[in-house]
């Protein structure tokens, strides 16, 4: 799922900005927790599982790489690595809290807890702390538009190696 929705989510980042998928992936994620303290069904759990990846990928490489790369030219891959690494971090230090809360209570509340924290953590801080940026100046000081020379279309990425050691990597 996550990979069939990555291409999908790339053009919708770039049409409609990475705030407003950050959100929406924010409020999927916080209902998919929500709802997966009240399941009952095996597929119950797979189906919300598969519409959590969705959220997942919202929330994932491709928007905030996307972000960044428009809010910062200079030392870009030091920026991504910073953000990259925040992210993983929070996942290090929020499992075992909630590991922690489902031994303490009981798994759904875990889940309920998860919820409520894309609600009251996530939400607000994509909502008030994330705008959408046109693309950063190059080091000539130029902002490139889309279309450029900086900016390459599909086809003219394949043809680069670049392109392709990173789809692979």
């Amino acid at each position: 799922i996550m990979a069939a929705a990555s291409p999908v989510l790339g053009i919708l980042v770039v049409r409609r900005g990475a705030r407003r998928i950050l959100l929406g992936a924010a409020v999927l994620i916080g209902c998919t927790f929500l709802l997966l303290s009240r399941m009952q069904e095996i597929w119950h759990f797979y189906t919300l599982l598969m519409v959590g990846a969705l959220g997942l990928v919202g929330l994932g490489d491709i928007t905030v790489g996307q972000l960044v790369s428009h809010w910062i030219h200079k030392r870009r891959g030091f920026a991504m690595g910073l953000v990259y690494a925040g992210s993983n971090l929070a996942g290090a230090v929020l499992v075992p809290i909630w590991v922690g809360i489902a031994h303490a209570t009981h798994w759904r509340t875990t889940f309920v807890v998860m919820g409520a924290g894309a609600f009251l953590v996530m939400l607000p801080a994509i909502f008030l702390l994330i705008r959408d940026r046109t693309l950063a100046a190059t080091a000539d000081g130029n902002t490139p538009t889309v279309g450029s020379d900086a900016d390459l279309g599909l086809r003219q990425a394949l043809k680069t190696r670049t392109f392709w050691i990173l789809a692979v990597a």
